[in-house]
């Protein structure tokens, strides 16, 4: 992904850590 673009934190069916790193997909 374009992390420039769009956070994929805020995707569904993705999981972040409290650090900001996508953990699950």
């Amino acid at each position: 992904w374009d992390i420039n673009s769009v956070d994929p934190c805020t995707w569904s069916m993705v999981a972040c850590s409290p650090d900001g790193f996508v953990v699950s997909l």
